[in-house]
C-alpha cells in the first residue's frame, strides 16, 4: 500500500537493510504514474538507487512475473537485477522456460528462487517445484511463501524442511486477523 520510497524510509527507521523490489510499487507521491521493474529508465534507476544508497538499504532480491521461454525478455530481467545488485530474482517461471532461466542465471551469476502462491498454481507444493528444478544447477533454488502454504493446506515447517538445502528465499505472511 506505501510507495517505494515509503517502504525504503521505514526500512532504515527500522535498521533494516535489506529489501525485496516488487513491480507494482509505486515510486513516490510525486512520481504516481511510475512503477519501479524492468522498464524503468536510465533516469529513474538512478534516483531509485541514490535513494537507497542514502537510507543505506541494499534490494538484494526482486520479484517478477518476466521470467519465461522469450530470451530477449529473460535477459532484460536479469540486466535489471545485475544494475540493481540483486543477488536473487524470485518469480515462477513455466516449467519449459527453466533450462533458459538457468543458463541465463548461471550466465550472470544471479540465482533464481521459484516461488509458489496457493493451490493450484503451477508450484504450489515442495514436491511439484523440486521435480521441476531437479535437472537445473544449484543457482535455481526455492523462494518459500509461507503463507501461501498455509492457504493450500500445508505445514510451513514440513514444507521448508522438504525444501532443505534449496530454500534462497522466504516470505512470510501473518495471517492472522486484527
Amino acid at each position: 500500500k506505501e510507495t517505494l520510497f515509503d517502504a525504503i524510509d521505514n526500512a532504515q527507521k527500522l535498521g533494516i537493510r535489506y529489501i525485496e523490489l516488487i513491480p507494482s510499487h509505486v515510486v513516490s507521491p510525486e512520481m504516481s504514474d511510475k512503477r519501479f521493474d524492468v522498464n524503468a529508465s536510465v533516469a529513474l534507476i538512478a534516483k531509485v538507487k541514490t535513494k537507497l544508497e542514502r537510507a543505506g538499504v541494499r534490494p538484494l532480491a526482486m520479484y517478477t512475473n518476466g521470467l519465461n521461454s522469450d530470451e530477449a525478455q529473460c535477459r532484460r530481467v536479469f540486466d535489471f537485477a545485475k544494475v540493481m545488485g540483486i543477488t536473487t530474482i524470485n518469480g515462477e517461471p513455466p516449467k519449459d522456460a527453466l533450462p533458459l532461466v538457468d543458463r541465463l542465471a548461471n550466465e550472470y551469476g544471479i540465482n533464481v528462487a521459484v516461488h509458489n502462491h496457493p493451490q493450484p498454481t503451477t508450484y504450489w507444493k515442495p514436491e511439484i517445484v523440486l521435480e521441476a528444478i531437479k535437472e537445473c544447477s544449484r543457482r535455481i533454488g526455492v523462494c518459500a511463501d509461507t503463507g501461501h502454504w498455509i492457504r493450500s493446506g500445508l505445514d510451513p515447517i514440513e514444507c521448508l524442511k522438504k525444501l532443505e538445502g534449496r530454500v534462497y528465499w522466504v516470505h512470510f505472511k501473518d495471517l492472522n486477523e486484527v
